[in-house]
């Protein structure tokens, strides 16, 4: 008899040791739920799942806020299909359906526009991987979804200050250049090309701008440079040196600020 209540007694013990077990591991799965559910709701992410073949779709609240739809509303794959911009729906709908046909190389990662539900023009970076069964067949494909509008939107603002920037250089006769000092590399306009009579497009280095002085100036202009570059002095670099064209021989005066 003592020997059974001692046998019952061990089991009720690894049974409770299973509960705690199984308890803590419930709430570790709980509070990485928790984690990930914050990071991808305070970084606007949205996260889904839409399952092969039957395309039923699963995502999270955000996926409805970033396409501009009420709270509560049914996503579908053909209401998120639907809301593509219509210049961008093919090239978007293509990648995805040889992502869930599981083709080689295919992988689906898109930023394109979207008509959301009010009628306003969003942008939406979406990454989807394919996940198989095992016998290897498409099963579902995971991923998530970022609406990316105000990068885009600052991107495209900061290309049309450069091509400003370039129109009035162009129209004013003003080069310009760029040194990265970590790396030594320079990077010139094609109109700061022309003044050392370099062809557009052709790669330069600091090796084309110490050669393209013209000699008489080079000593002057090199020390000014030198001073600019120098920490302890940090001087203005404000120049007036010749250039010998290296592919025309001219000899332009140039300004350098």
């Amino acid at each position: 008899m003592t020997s059974e209540r001692d046998r019952l007694q061990a089991l009720e013990d690894d049974n409770a040791s299973l509960a705690v077990e199984v308890a803590d591991r419930l709430d570790a799965q709980r509070l990485s739920e928790e984690r990930l559910r914050f990071a991808t709701e305070a970084a606007a992410i949205g996260v889904w799942e839409i399952s092969l073949p039957d395309m039923t779709l699963t995502a999270t609240a955000t996926v409805g806020a970033i396409y501009g739809l009420a709270p509560g509303t049914v996503l579908t794959v053909a209401l998120i299909r639907a809301a593509a911009h219509p210049d961008d729906a093919p090239r978007v709908f293509d990648l995805f359906d040889r992502t869930a046909r599981g083709e080689a190389g295919a992988t689906y990662h898109s930023m394109h526009r979207i008509v959301r539900a009010d009628g306003a023009i969003g942008w939406v970076e979406g990454r989807g991987e394919l996940v198989r069964d095992g016998d290897g067949m498409p099963r579902k494909i995971i991923g998530v979804s970022q609406d990316v509008s105000a990068r885009r939107e600052a991107e495209a603002r900061l290309e049309l200050n450069e091509e400003s920037l370039r129109l009035a250089t162009d129209v004013a006769g003003v080069g310009t250049w760029d040194l990265t000092l970590a790396t030594d590399t320079l990077t010139w306009s094609d109109l700061t090309r022309a003044m050392f009579g370099i062809s557009p497009g052709v790669a330069v280095s600091m090796a084309d701008f110490y050669a393209g002085l013209h000699p008489d100036d080079l000593s002057a202009t090199t020390t000014a440079f030198a001073a600019a570059l120098d920490p302890a002095v940090r001087a203005v670099y404000d120049v007036e040196f010749r250039v010998v064209g290296k592919e025309d021989g001219a000899i332009p005066w140039v300004t350098a600020r």
